[in-house]
């Protein structure tokens, strides 16, 4: 009776507790969390002294520009110490005889490649100021690829306080978008930034703006506390009006002047994403020796035959990539043997390999240097027409090989990359039509390239390759009337074509 009366008199304030307890719990609960969310944090800012080949006529200008809008615009902070900052700012300019390149480029300092990267072509332009204004408009340009406009500062129930204002488009009674970053889509070569999925996770109205700072509060949560410090901020897409109407513009005086007489919308040419292809033809230089028992040593060859190549490559992601070539060549031999017919024997080589790549970048951005390490198959054919009695036959040589390709550009000035390539061949093994034993396997494959690169997607190529296949031979094997001991094929291929990367 007496527990009953006790339990009674507390009952209400022992459910209070547990009420209490539950929405105290619930108001601690956890922000959503994201690995790439908070990769693109950025708070502080390092940037590093512009160069350009001008004798920092404008790299320094250029330099002193963007670090004063940084500051004016008071999203992040500037810092002397590179180790420290989320942001490495880099921007290159080149002269040219006829004009000039600016590269700016946003690099995200935490442990990845990722990066933003933009520049433009001016010809015929040097004044100063012009200049800056290209590098104003690199800045903004990338600061916009960034996948969101600002941050909550602090929250304080359903009131925040956010880092954008006026001067980056908002005003009393907008609405923004409180979102999460939830992953990062970004070049598999070049780890440049491409998109980035997000997660609505609330909706904010300005209820005052000032010109760097506004006020809001939360008209929608997606869950309890989803929005905290540090949440990403970004425009709603229904609340974005353009700043002047086309139709407004066309009807200045200056109009021809300012958008031309045909404007038209400018679209930043996106980067390659998948892979690339490549048609190159020329010519190979081709020798056969062979030693046989009877006859003793005998050559064989064409001093040019035409040849046309073709390889594919497909980018998995940043770092894998398969890549499938087929090279083809036609060419007429000599009978090396008196007695033997015909006296002209057809013949055709034929070059096949598969490989799997793994893509090293020495630095991030664009043209940087690039060591690939393959594994793969490769087989060499060269295939002859019968002749009687048999003097030369079709030969196959093939194996697991390791590949090693390396890529570097000769400087930002000059649009030209050279490469070096090299297939090591693991196991080997030959195949004769002729039925012989053959041991001592020998494949050698190499080679260097030079490539121009017209534009981001068409490159011309130039390649140079050596290429040596040999074996021995048992004497009392095969069909021939006069054995073999031995047989070698010695290349020389000058080839030269089109790039193309999609």
């Amino acid at each position: 009776m007496f527990i009953t009366t006790i339990w009674s008199k507390f009952t209400p304030y022992f459910n209070f507790t547990l009420i209490s307890i539950f929405l105290c719990g619930k108001s601690l609960q956890a922000a959503y969390i994201s690995k790439d969310d908070n990769l693109l944090h950025i708070s502080s800012v390092y940037i590093q002294p512009f160069t350009d080949n001008m004798n920092q006529i404008y790299a320094s200008k250029a330099e002193e520009l963007i670090k004063n809008q940084i500051q004016q615009e008071h999203q992040w902070d500037l810092t002397d110490e590179q180790k420290k900052a989320d942001l490495i700012i880099t921007s290159r300019l080149t002269k040219n005889p006829k004009s000039m390149t600016i590269k700016l480029q946003f690099i995200v300092n935490k442990k990845t490649d990722l990066n933003f990267y933009d520049s433009v072509d001016l010809p015929d332009v040097f004044e100063t100021h012009k200049v800056l204004i290209q590098y104003q408009a690199l800045f903004n340009n990338l600061k916009k690829k960034v996948p969101y406009s600002g941050i909550v500062l602090s929250r304080n129930n359903e009131q925040l306080t956010l880092n954008i204002g006026k001067t980056h488009g908002l005003k009393e009674g907008s609405e923004i978008l409180a979102i999460l970053i939830t992953k990062i889509k970004s070049h598999p070569k070049t780890f440049q930034y491409i998109s980035a999925e997000k997660e609505v996770l609330g909706k904010i109205l300005i209820t005052k703006a000032d010109d760097y700072l506004s006020f809001g509060k939360i008209l929608y949560e997606r869950e309890l506390n989803s929005i905290q410090k540090l949440t990403k901020l970004e425009f709603s897409k229904l609340d974005i009006k353009l700043a002047t109407d086309t139709k407004e513009l066309q009807n200045r005086a200056d109009s021809p002047v300012v958008i031309g007489e045909t404007p038209q919308e400018w679209v930043p040419t996106e980067d390659p994403q998948y892979g690339r292809l490549s048609v190159l033809g020329g010519l190979i230089q081709y020798n056969q020796n062979l030693s046989f028992l009877s006859a003793g040593a005998k050559t064989v060859g064409q001093w040019f035959s035409p040849t046309i190549k073709a390889q594919g490559e497909l980018w998995l992601n940043q770092d894998f990539h398969l890549e499938l070539f087929i090279r083809q060549t036609s060419l007429k031999l000599t009978n090396p043997l008196d007695g033997s017919t015909p006296g002209s024997i057809n013949s055709s080589l034929s070059q096949y390999q598969i490989k799997a790549k793994y893509n090293y970048q020495l630095q991030s951005g664009i043209r940087s240097p690039t060591f690939q390490v393959a594994f793969g198959l490769g087989q060499f054919q060269a295939s002859v027409d019968t002749s009687a009695p048999v003097t030369l036959s079709s030969h196959s040589f093939g194996g697991m090989l390791v590949g090693f390709n390396g890529q570097f550009p000769i400087s930002d000035e000059i649009p030209v990359d050279l490469g070096l390539f090299f297939n090591y061949f693991i196991s080997k093994s030959l195949s004769d039509s002729a039925s012989a034993n053959s041991s001592g396997v020998q494949i050698n494959d190499f080679g260097l390239s030079v490539k121009y690169l017209k534009s981001k997607r068409l490159s011309y190529v130039f390649e140079l390759g050596f290429e040596y296949y040999a074996a021995d031979f048992d004497a009392l094997s095969g069909q021939r009337s006069d054995p073999i001991n031995s047989a070698s094929h010695k290349m020389t291929s000058t080839l030269a074509g089109i790039e193309y990367s999609f």
